[in-house]
């Protein structure tokens, strides 16, 4: 049982312990002044900069923020000055003190006016590591196209430059016709076979032989198309690709007179396209886990800053409440922290999420961000006639919650509205604004490229998911941003 309900804690011990806590946090906690300057940095600045305590005060406004990034923090910052409730969120990057860039997730929060504290407070988590992981994705996804495109021209080139075998076979005679090439294809360099139609079907791979035959009888009826991919065994056992096309010639009477066509070797194009299905497969696979890496990240921290920073706050409020001697501007300033410790949480795990699903944590969220940013809003959530299954629930949050992010950052809207229904087994969500809108296929060229977060988070969300999300939006005429869901997450069917 915590020592706070057996009996009271003494209030220099409860501010001691949680100075403690907050010096021992892995996260970054800044006091920032109204001009920028730094006036507090905890001591995690150390271990994630490389600063000693103390280090960084008084250093020119944003000295440490990388060039290409300033423009953005001075415009969060800005924002931050002008708003009085709140957090601002944005990810940038700083120097480390030997020279190199780390990632930081910062949460900022107005606190000026607070006599008790006088400064925006900022928290900052290292996610180099994420953002690193996410980069190697991207890299190895363009990769992998790279080599589909070059695999796709040496085969173009190889057809050109006559890799490929020619035959001709006569009905009325029943004679076949060869190119050493084509003989090749089938039976390698075995020449004892290729005189008749059976040694050809016999060097067809068992498990293709009967879509061959059928295609060949198809085609001479003609009702089959003239192209096929198939399989064959060569004497020596291998295992051998062809693609062939084949062409009917007939007489006045529609009768098959002869035929003739080309195969080529596909058997690299077909491996290079399942070894691209198993990187692809391997890719996704990776990309999952790291987004179920974040969501569990997520929890675990939104736990801590629950039971342990919340118990200890709550102690010192009441503690300090006991006292006879004004504490006000000390209770005011706890306040303040469990209020900030209690959103934290939230934005990192909705309790709604878990404990009443999606339509009530939807409308939680909406509806603290919206009053928060002065937005008018409209929800038509559900109701779902069954919960939809927990993966699902958590994609179809977190893109309502990167989309209202991104309106509420970058829109300048005056009014948002959200809906959610299910029909058969597809669930879908729509957000839609009435801000400035954007060129859609120019920022989809920049998420491509690493800009765009937002955008792509919510892509990779949606297509891990087996989903599909679509953004309508024209310049000065707003948003609409559409996710279609299944109601079966993979796995669960």
């Amino acid at each position: 049982m915590p020592r706070s309900h057996r009996e009271p804690l003494d209030p220099m011990a409860a501010l001691r312990r949680f100075r403690t806590l907050v010096e021992q946090s892995v996260d970054v906690i800044m006091l920032v002044g109204p001009t920028g300057e730094l006036l507090y940095a905890s001591l995690a600045a150390s271990s994630v900069l490389g600063y000693a305590p103390g280090e960084t005060l008084g250093r020119a406004r944003f000295e440490l923020v990388h060039p290409d990034d300033l423009a953005q923090v001075h415009a969060l910052f800005r924002d931050l000055l002008t708003r009085s409730t709140g957090p601002t969120r944005a990810e940038f990057r700083v120097r480390h003190k030997e020279g190199s860039w780390r990632y930081l997730e910062a949460t900022g929060i107005n606190r000026l006016d607070e006599p008790a504290v006088e400064a925006i407070v900022v928290t900052c988590r290292d996610v180099t590591d994420r953002r690193q992981a996410e980069e190697s994705l991207r890299a190895t996804q363009s990769l992998l196209q790279a080599r589909e495109r070059l695999l796709a021209r040496l085969l173009v080139e190889a057809e050109q430059l006559g890799q490929t075998g020619s035959w001709e076979q006569d009905f009325v005679s029943q004679e076949i016709f060869n190119t050493d090439a084509n003989l090749r294809l089938f039976f390698g360099e075995d020449r004892r076979k290729g005189t008749r139609l059976e040694d050809y079907i016999e060097a067809i791979h068992p498990d293709d032989r009967d879509l061959v035959v059928r295609r060949r009888e198809q085609l001479l009826a003609g009702t089959g198309p003239g192209d096929i991919e198939y399989r064959v065994v060569w004497p020596d056992g291998s295992v051998h690709w062809i693609f062939g096309r084949a062409t009917i010639v007939r007489d006045q009477a529609g009768r098959p007179l002869r035929s003739y066509g080309t195969n080529a070797d596909i058997t690299e194009r077909k491996h290079a396209q399942e070894e691209l299905a198993r990187r692809a497969q391997q890719l996704e696979a990776l990309s999952r886990k790291l987004i179920e890496a974040q969501e569990a990240e997520r929890r675990a921290i939104a736990r801590e800053l629950h039971d342990d920073f919340g118990q200890v706050l709550t102690a010192l409020k009441l503690n300090l409440q006991r006292r006879d001697r004004d504490d006000s501007e000390s209770i005011a300033l706890v306040d303040g922290a469990i209020t900030r410790m209690r959103e934290l949480a939230q934005d990192l795990r909705p309790p709604p999420l878990d404990e009443y699903g999606l339509e009530a944590s939807l409308k939680w969220y909406v509806e603290r961000e919206a009053r928060r940013a002065g937005l008018g809003f409209r929800l038509a959530l559900g109701p779902l006639a069954h919960r939809p299954p927990a993966a699902i629930e958590t994609t179809c949050f977190r893109v309502a919650q990167e989309a209202l992010t991104n309106i509420i950052r970058h829109a300048r809207a005056r009014r948002v509205e959200v809906e959610l229904s299910a029909a058969g087994d597809v669930l879908e969500l729509v957000l839609r604004d009435d801000g400035q809108g954007f060129d859609v296929a120019a920022a989809r060229r920049r998420a491509a490229q690493g800009g765009s977060q937002g955008l792509l988070s919510m892509q990779e969300r949606v297509t891990l998911a087996d989903g599909d999300l679509d953004i309508d939006s024209t310049p000065s005429r707003g948003t609409a941003i559409r996710a279609r869901l299944p109601l079966t997450a993979r796995g669960d069917a």
